[in-house]
């Protein structure tokens, strides 16, 4: 804290870290808008305003990265749900291709194809997709794309069950 910059002097040099206007600091410090663009002259004030600003940066960054770790972490726990989610099976064994087909269409949610969503006919609205795919079990408790219909749309990509 410099002291030659006044107590008010730090409180307005904050609140235009933060970047608030001229004005708006005069307002919330019952000052002038005059007297703030007097003491943004002075280098001593310059230096508390930058001096601000470093602070939040330091903080901003801390607290970015706590952010990467906590989103590394749920993206981690979310890939292993997803993952077992995509080999669901119901209790006697056969694949429980509603769960498979929700994690697809969130796992190209993920990629950033918005799924299409499959009627109670088994069809997709041509209005909602760019091309079906039907799957179907394979040899290693997976499923194997066995069709892919193109249709009008621009948009999505969905996964439709073959032999349910």
């Amino acid at each position: 804290m410099s002291v030659l910059v006044k107590p008010i002097q730090q409180q307005a040099a904050f609140l235009e870290a933060q970047g608030y206007k001229r004005g708006e600091i005069a307002t919330a410090l019952g000052i002038s808008s005059k007297t703030v663009s007097d003491w943004r002259n002075h280098p001593e004030y310059r230096a508390e305003v930058v001096r601000w600003a470093d602070a939040d940066l330091e903080r901003m960054s801390g607290l970015l990265a706590r952010l990467k770790v906590d989103v590394i972490d749920a993206a981690s726990a979310a890939t292993v749900t997803l993952r077992d989610a995509l080999a669901a099976e119901l209790k006697d064994g056969r694949p429980d291709w509603s769960v498979r087909l929700r994690a697809a269409q969130v796992l190209a949610e993920w990629v950033g194809v918005a799924s299409a969503r499959v009627g109670d006919d088994g069809q997709v609205p041509t209005s909602a997709a760019a091309a079906v795919l039907v799957v179907a079990p394979n040899d290693s408790g997976g499923f194997s794309v066995v069709e892919q219909h193109a249709v009008r749309s621009p948009i999505p990509i969905a996964a439709v069950p073959q032999g349910t």
